[in-house]
């Protein structure tokens, strides 16, 4: 009896070990590692199996629509968001899951963009460049914007904003990489037209007219890329934003032009004073004095206006000068015509004008005159004066002893006494205006004989 019980408690006791063996082979515990377990989409995660107990099979559920039975497996995610892993291991005879909530995270990327202040900017402006890159559901705030101008120039900011200019023209990729806080980055490319500053220039016929109107053809020579627009302004209050106009000047006046270019905001101007002049010319002069004799200078004086580049001066007598204020003598008596033609020249033409004024000229008389006898011995003593002037019509004459004058033509004049005696004659034209004078010092001489002898020895 005791026998058997002993037999039956050791049986037992062996199958109880072999079972409890048994099952402490088949415990299985679920578990595993991701790498990375956050990042930009899109992310790829390798990930490792770190279950206990020698499972045989595995059953991946990633979150992402993406399942897998490899032991170690990878996937991509490809959308923004939290993902919850779940990986359920098995032996054979035992299975174990375990869930992973939010293991994953998935920042979505930056969709970069910027605008720029003109995407056709000439040599030497400024040129803004503006983030505009959008921030998705699931993205982040951007940190730092990398900007390429595409020159060999680049800077790395953390504002939204740059200014840049450039020196050559040609077409520039402009790139920008903007990084959010998380590390996810976004780029884009665009192209910028660099062109050369415009030249302006321009031309015009006709520039001058002595009076208005004045129909003046303006030719632009400007030199410029691309669309670009003209302002003219001549200057006479009217405008005109015609390439090649044609203008009116209704009134005299001298008038600068000026041309402003603009292409697309880049600018030259060019203004040419005094380039348009309508501007008659006004001969006048005044002549000092108008009624002179032979041999008196004349002064003229011009008071032309506006003031004239050249003075041609005729005096009517075969003589001429283009001095401005001349100075003229005239040696013969008569009425002369003196004519002043006044131009007032430019380098694109001249205007001329001309005006006359009378002079009278007068004979100058050569005084002259001779005596029938010169020599006395006693007074008193008369004298007959022979008048020889030339050209005289009204005489004086002052015989020299205090007696008052005479304005016979050929006076008798008697010396009361004795001594020697000048005389002079003064003879003028009819108007008194010429005169010449003549003075024979000691010609009269009165004097008694002196008695004298020479005794003999």
């Amino acid at each position: 009896m005791g026998k058997g019980i002993y037999s039956f408690n050791f049986i037992f006791s062996v199958l109880f070990c072999i079972v409890m063996t048994n099952a402490g082979l088949s415990q299985i515990t679920a578990n595993f590692s991701g790498s990375p377990v956050a990042g930009c989409t899109p992310l790829v995660v390798q990930f490792a199996d770190t279950s206990k107990g020698s499972p045989t099979s595995w059953n991946w559920d990633f979150g992402n629509s993406s399942t897998s039975t490899i032991q170690n497996p990878g996937t991509i995610y490809s959308l923004p968001g939290k993902y919850s892993v779940t990986l359920t291991i098995s032996n054979g005879t035992n299975t174990n899951t375990i869930v992973k909530s939010n293991y994953i995270t998935v920042y979505n990327k930056p969709t970069a963009s910027f605008t720029l202040s003109s995407d056709t900017a000439c040599v030497g402006n400024t040129v803004t460049f503006t983030d505009a890159t959008v921030i998705s559901i699931g993205g982040a705030a951007i940190a730092t914007w990398l900007w390429d101008f595409g020159d060999g120039n680049t800077a790395a900011v953390t504002t939204t904003s740059i200014n840049h200019t450039y020196t050559s023209p040609g077409n520039y990729p402009v790139s920008l990489i903007v990084t959010d806080i998380h590390g996810c980055t976004g780029s884009i490319i665009q192209k910028i037209v660099i062109v050369p500053m415009p030249t302006v220039a321009f031309t015009a016929t006709t520039l001058f007219a002595c009076i208005p109107p004045l129909n003046v053809t303006f030719t632009n020579t400007s030199a410029s890329v691309g669309h670009t627009t003209y302002s003219w302004d001549f200057g006479d209050g009217n405008n005109s934003a015609a390439a090649n106009p044609i203008h009116t000047y209704t009134a005299i006046g001298t008038y600068r032009v000026k041309l402003i270019v603009n292409q697309k905001g880049c600018i030259d101007s060019l203004i040419k004073q005094n380039y348009i002049i309508i501007q008659n010319m006004f001969a006048n002069f005044i002549a000092t004095p108008t009624v002179v004799c032979t041999g008196q200078p004349i002064t003229f004086n011009t008071t032309s206006l506006p003031n004239p580049t050249t003075e041609n001066w005729s005096f009517g007598d075969g003589e001429t000068s283009n001095t401005a204020n001349p100075s003229h003598t005239y040696t013969a008596s008569g009425t002369y015509l003196v004519a002043l033609t006044s131009v007032l020249a430019s380098s694109n033409g001249s205007c001329s004008n001309t005006t006359t004024q009378q002079i009278v000229v007068n004979q100058t008389p050569v005084a002259n005159f001779t005596a029938n006898a010169t020599t006395a011995c006693s007074a008193p003593y008369s004298v007959n004066f022979s008048n020889t002037s030339v050209g005289g019509t009204n005489f004086v004459w002052n015989f020299g002893d205090g007696s008052p004058i005479s304005s016979i033509q050929n006076p008798t004049h008697v010396y009361t006494t004795s001594g020697i005696f000048s005389v002079s004659l003064i003879a003028m034209n009819a108007n008194g205006l010429c005169t010449d004078t003549i003075v024979k010092n000691n010609f009269i001489s009165i004097f008694p004989p002196i008695a004298s002898f020479i005794k003999s020895p």
